[in-house]
């Protein structure tokens, strides 16, 4: 985890219906800003369970939740803020209203591609646009790819067993995109 332990709760089954920001803060409580409310928590733990009781109310109705803020406390070496925003199929058509703002507001972007999906139509419109503000803002941005459920390749009895094909596969994707500089990292939460 980039923030060296887990705030909100991750699953194969539960779509993250909201941007959430993570910002650090000089405090040791963790604050949570949701609603025009405001609450404390002690662990991650404790914020990462209330929040996945949200995300479990509004994905058994199909809906989303506004911007939630978690403000984390400051740890020498982890002072990053961070979007986390839905992919473009679980978001719904609200996604790109808010996008580009968070694009706009990044210096580096961790894109998810699903190894069993490689690239879908909707992430390389998201990737073009991505690309696109990269150009745009002639900033020196940042793009990580990461191939996620890399563990699959393995469960599949017709698929040559090679991270390395899987990961050249998106990376030349990548570049066929118009994508100068980035990397690609094949990851597995089971390995």
């Amino acid at each position: 985890d980039l923030l060296g332990e887990e705030y909100a709760p991750t699953s194969l089954e539960l779509a993250s219906p909201n941007v959430i920001e993570y910002i650090p803060h000089d405090g040791k409580e963790i604050i949570f800003e949701y609603k025009d409310s405001i609450q404390t928590f002690n662990s991650p733990k404790e914020i990462k369970e209330y929040i996945g009781k949200l995300f479990k109310e509004v994905n058994t109705e199909g809906k989303k939740l506004p911007v939630m803020k978690v403000k984390y406390p400051r740890k020498k070496g982890i002072n990053y803020e961070i979007y986390d925003t839905p992919g473009p199929d679980l978001a719904g058509s609200e996604h790109h209203e808010f996008i580009d703002e968070y694009i706009e507001k990044s210096d580096v972007i961790i894109f998810a591609i699903d190894y069993t999906k490689y690239a879908q139509d909707s992430e390389v419109k998201l990737l073009e646009k991505i690309r696109s503000f990269f150009e745009q803002k002639e900033k020196n941005y940042s793009l990580i790819c990461v191939l996620n459920k890399i563990d699959s390749m393995f469960q599949d009895n017709s698929t040559e067993k090679n991270k390395i094909r899987a990961t050249d596969f998106i990376y030349n994707k990548m570049k066929t995109l118009g994508f100068k500089n980035f990397i690609v990292l094949p990851l597995s939460a089971l390995i």
